[in-house]
């Protein structure tokens, strides 16, 4: 019935606004029951507050009543005043807010009880100013009395003013009844004793007179404070019963109250219980009728949408169902999206690793995030994991071919990539086992789930760029080789006749015996043997040979010039290179003798021969002038440098089958200028008149145009020279005889 989701959604959603609709009108019920409870609560929780906050006045008010009483503070009158007025206001308000009927009786009693309490306390605070300024009147007179007795000077009535002066003192202390008598008994017994004394001094009496009245107006006051202090005692104990009983009938009320909403609430959350239990059945029995089509297919699809992210490629959806359901369809196309994902994934996955050139993928930001088997081979590492724990850097040497450090330079690099999408560049890298080497680098930007990554495919281009320069090398050398052939022939015909005449001359200026001489030397009227001295003498005969010698030299380097234009008439025999690299080092040590300023036989001369090499196709004699070529510029080398402990290290092997000999010094190598032409013809480093320049070269068009075979050199300052020579081998493949 229910087989598309738009309809089982529709159904859920219906079901779940009728069952929202009755929780809302509960909960609002629920709600308005508790907000009508919450204001009544709050209301006789503010009475409670309020009465309390009253109570804490009063006797804050009692506080301020001792201190006035006392006359301890200053400030004691204008703080009473303001706490009897805030009780008053308090009473008038919480009066308006109704919080009981008993409590509203005793809050009435208490307004008039603080009426009464206020008026007496103000009589009695009259009382005491009048009885302090009748003090002071009493003490003037006091004073006033005691002065004229004594200026009188009456011995007789000292006694009697002692006796006056410590009764007085006892009355102003203790302020009682009886200290008063006894008082007005001493002054009548005074007023006796002046008036026996016959004081000239009318105003002693006068003085008297005027004590004893004003005594009896400071007696009368101090009863009517005594009585004032009375009646307000008496309502001060009223008021603080009354406040008792208040703060003790609200705090009952409000107890009563909170007893009253517990139960209303109690009742609240027992239908809301039963409400809420009943609906979260009815949408209990909706979801697990729902569940099944809705719920459990995309779950099935999410565990394995979630497997797959976490590697498990071949994770599928598995749930059986109807296939006309809508969920069931989504959960097969998933199925077969994931197929095709894997089928593409595993083909990206074979041109990856089978890819001979390597791949990289590069975070900016974290370094090398996968790379190909390629990629490990060509860096040297010895696993996947080694490679991505190296940086970019240290893959590359610190400066490039143009002089610019690597690190700059892939910050242009990584610049242009991220402007362009791509570039396309070349870059010289490092093997781990220090080794560099030139590579074409495509670099292209692409974002995987936001993540910005660079997919470099590196291409080592060393080999081809190698046989690029060795193509250059052998243009120039043809040309050259045209060039030398045309300029020998014409350096030959004169050079032969210097020769012949310069041998000739010799001839006719040292054979005694040729008929001929001697006739020419009677016709000019000398001998031979003076002939002989005189050129002797101006050394003519080391001349000639002189003459000779360099002509052979030049003849020598005419034959060398006409190799580049010759083709070789010679036969090609197998032979055994590691015979003829040995011959060829005995042929050298023999060559060079103490007129070269060094021994060659001091050279050390390090063997590493395979076995059982196979012999070669090739011209014996051409190849060891190879070998002897480089032997002796090696050698040379060395000498001009000053090399301690030179030595030869001679490795033979093979090669995707080709033959390859390398010849390495530790003399002082060569830099990248003259090691791109070292094989030139004419090109020397020597000084004038010691090479001519044409050794390699001569070597390298032996190799390169004689044997089709390849040589090159391999070399950086102060870490010596290899060349590299490597001739193809026979299909035969005639293996070498046993050397013992």
């Amino acid at each position: 019935m229910l087989r598309t989701i738009n309809s089982k959604f529709y159904a859920t959603a219906a079901l779940l606004i009728i069952v929202f609709s009755c929780g809302y009108y509960v909960l609002s019920f629920y709600l308005n029951e508790q907000n009508q409870l919450a204001v009544q609560m709050l209301e006789n929780s503010n009475a409670e507050r309020d009465i309390r906050s009253l109570n804490r006045l009063f006797y804050e008010i009692r506080f301020w009543e001792r201190k006035i009483l006392e006359e301890e503070s200053p400030e004691a009158n204008a703080r009473f005043g303001i706490m009897v007025k805030e009780v008053r206001e308090r009473l008038s308000g919480l009066q308006k807010q109704e919080p009981g009927l008993p409590v509203q009786s005793r809050l009435r009693h208490i307004q008039a009880s603080m009426i009464e309490y206020e008026t007496i306390f103000n009589t009695y605070i009259q009382l005491k100013t009048s009885r302090n300024l009748h003090r002071t009147v009493m003490d003037t007179s006091y004073q006033s009395l005691v002065s004229n007795i004594l200026n009188n000077d009456k011995d007789d009535l000292f006694k009697p003013l002692f006796n006056l002066t410590h009764f007085f003192i006892n009355y102003l202390i203790h302020q009682n009844e009886s200290g008063y008598h006894a008082l007005v008994l001493v002054t009548d017994y005074l007023g006796k004793k002046i008036e026996e004394s016959n004081i000239p001094d009318e105003r002693t009496l006068a003085y008297l007179f005027s004590f004893q009245e004003v005594l009896e107006k400071d007696y009368r006051i101090l009863q009517d404070m005594k009585d004032t202090k009375a009646r307000f005692d008496t309502e001060n104990l009223k008021l603080t019963g009354l406040f008792n009983i208040v703060f003790k009938e609200s705090a009952l009320l409000l107890k009563a109250d909170f007893s009253k909403a517990e139960k209303k609430r109690k009742e609240l959350n027992r239908g809301a219980l039963a409400l809420t239990v009943t609906l979260a059945v009815i949408l209990f029995i909706a979801f697990f009728l729902f569940s099944k089509s809705i719920v459990t297919p995309i779950r099935s699809v999410a565990a394995a949408m979630w497997q797959v992210k976490t590697g498990n490629s071949s994770a599928r959806f598995d749930l059986d169902g109807n296939r006309n359901d809508e969920l069931i369809q989504f959960g097969y196309y998933f199925n077969s999206m994931l197929d095709s994902l894997q089928e593409s994934e595993k083909k990206y996955k074979n041109l990856f690793d089978s890819s001979l050139d390597a791949i990289l993928l590069l975070d900016p930001e974290k370094g090398y995030l996968d790379c190909n088997p390629a990629a490990v081979k060509m860096f040297g590492t010895g696993s996947k994991k080694q490679f991505l724990n190296l940086s970019p850097f240290e893959i590359s040497p610190d400066f490039q071919p143009d002089g610019m450090p690597s690190s700059k330079k892939m910050n242009r690099v990584l610049s242009l990539i991220l402007e362009n999408g791509s570039a396309l560049f070349e870059w010289t890298h490092r093997r781990l086992d220090g080794r560099e080497f030139i590579a074409s680098v495509m670099a292209t930007q692409v974002k995987v789930g936001g993540q910005l990554i660079i997919q470099e495919t590196i291409r080592d281009i060393s080999e081809h760029r190698q046989a690029q320069e060795m193509m250059i090398q052998s243009e120039k050398m043809l040309s050259v080789g045209g060039l030398a052939a045309g300029m020998a022939h014409e350096i030959n015909n004169p050079l032969a006749g210097m020769l012949q005449t310069a041998d000739l001359m010799t001839k006719r200026l040292t054979n005694d015996r040729l008929p001929a001489n001697l006739q020419a030397a009677r016709e000019a009227g000398v001998g031979m043997a003076d002939i002989r001295s005189f050129m002797e003498k101006r050394d003519i005969f080391r001349m000639l040979q002189t003459m000779k010698n360099t002509g052979l030299r030049m003849a020598g380097i005419v034959n060398n010039m006409l190799s580049f234009a010759r083709k070789s008439d010679a036969q090609t025999a197998l032979h055994d290179l590691t015979e003829l690299l040995d011959k060829t080092f005995e042929l050298a040590t023999t060559d060079f003798d103490l007129k070269k300023n060094y021994d060659f036989k001091t050279i050390k001369l390090n063997r590493i021969y395979e076995k059982d090499l196979p012999l070669v196709p090739c011209e014996g004699a051409k190849i060891q002038q190879v070998f002897l070529n480089i032997l002796r510029n090696g050698a040379q080398a060395m000498q001009d440098a000053g090399t301690g402990n030179p030595e030869f290290t001679i490795r033979t092997y093979v090669k995707k089958q080709s033959f390859c000999v390398e010849i390495k010094d530790n003399g002082p190598g060569m830099d990248k200028l003259i090691r791109k032409r070292v094989f030139e013809p004419f090109y020397t480093t020597k000084p004038v008149g010691v090479g001519t320049g044409l050794g390699l070269s001569v070597s390298y068009f032996i190799i390169t145009e004689n044997h089709k075979g390849q040589m090159s050199v391999d070399s950086s300052p102060g870490r010596g020279a290899t060349f590299i020579i490597s001739l193809p081998l026979d299909n035969r493949g005639v293996p070498a005889p046993d050397r013992e």
